[in-house]
């Protein structure tokens, strides 16, 4: 089989760098060879070049595409050139999931697409273990930068956003005001964390892993918006500042250890942190995120199940005749 000859550059890994300037190298046209085909220099250069590259998001099925062709490329080179350039691809690949990870917490990538990166990165891998060759550890290179500055389409306004929560009543002891205030989601671990429980009124537990998280907490805090939005500005203050304090203490740690792993449930979660500073300002502070300390709770009673003088939900009340099946009314003893 005939082989591939790639320019030496394409041998080049890359080192890390701080602060690195992206310049402005776009992707080529889309490009689907035959697996037999040589792509050209410019796919080749994505995959095995040390140039930086610099995206909008909606480039990024391309890249994809592109890492598709480089790994079918592979197939017709030589055994002795297979090690070196499928460690060099794996690497790339890998390399470039901080950047898609942070894309996807931003919200302007779809969960697929982050899916399709993990594919390409386990496409490689299978073909390295099933040839022999080790995967071994990888320098983070940084060469990929999305922009996750893109327009975000406004959250629709929900008929009836608290009727999918649980809210609850309180008082602050400060005031002694009587608010509304609904929880905030909560994880089982702070370190290796499995299971999100978020404060909706039917199905609350989710595996963050799992594709079924997708979108729950970008959910949540719309409808938490909406629904405290209806009954006080001071409520939907209260709820951003305590939600901005369980963000930076119990999700960010988890992202920040774990760069190159997507965690689906996390998906907008940094969306949702740029609109909490951005209502914030510079206001939020830890002298002045103990706002929830102050408040003591106890649930929503529903009005049905409220007690009226002189009745009670359980049954009739004191001097209130009861009436059988028939209507007919059923005498206390002594009245007979």
């Amino acid at each position: 089989m005939k082989s591939i000859l790639f320019p030496a550059t394409f041998f080049l890994l890359l080192s890390a760098a701080e602060g690195l300037s992206f310049p402005a190298f776009r992707l080529p046209r889309p490009f689907k060879p035959k697996v037999s085909e040589r792509p050209p220099n410019e796919v080749l250069e994505i995959c095995w070049g040390d140039k930086k590259l610099s995206i909008a998001p909606r480039r990024l099925p391309t890249l994809i595409e592109y890492f598709r062709v480089c790994t079918n490329a592979v197939y017709v080179l030589s055994p002795a050139e297979e090690p070196l350039m499928l460690s060099i691809l794996r690497n790339k690949i890998y390399n470039a999931l901080p950047d898609v990870n942070k894309a996807y917490l931003y919200s302007v990538v779809s969960y697929d697409e982050v899916r399709g990166v993990e594919y390409a990165l386990s496409n490689v891998e299978n073909l390295m273990t099933e040839k022999g060759i080790p995967l071994a550890e990888s320098k983070d290179a940084r060469w990929l930068k999305i922009h996750t500055n893109a327009t975000r389409t406004p959250d629709a306004p929900e008929p009836n956003p608290c009727k999918d929560l649980v809210v609850l009543d309180g008082v602050d002891k400060v005031t002694n005001q009587s608010i509304k205030f609904i929880p905030t989601p909560y994880q089982d671990d702070l370190v290796k964390p499995q299971y999100m429980a978020i404060p909706f009124s039917k199905h609350f537990l989710y595996e963050i892993n799992s594709r079924d998280s997708v979108g729950v907490l970008r959910r949540y805090y719309t409808l938490s918006e909406q629904c405290l939005a209806t009954f006080s500005a001071k409520d939907v203050a209260r709820f951003k500042e305590n939600l901005y304090e369980v963000i930076l203490a119990k999700f960010l740690p988890v992202v920040k250890e774990n760069p190159h792993r997507i965690i689906p449930a996390y998906g907008g979660i940094l969306a949702i942190l740029t609109d909490l500073m951005e209502c914030l300002g510079n206001s939020t502070s830890e002298a002045d995120s103990g706002l929830a300390t102050n408040i003591q709770f106890k649930p929503v009673v529903s009005s049905r199940n409220k007690k009226v003088k002189g009745k009670s939900s359980s049954g009739p009340g004191e001097g209130e005749k009861k009436k059988n099946s028939k209507g007919n009314k059923i005498m206390k003893e002594g009245e007979r």
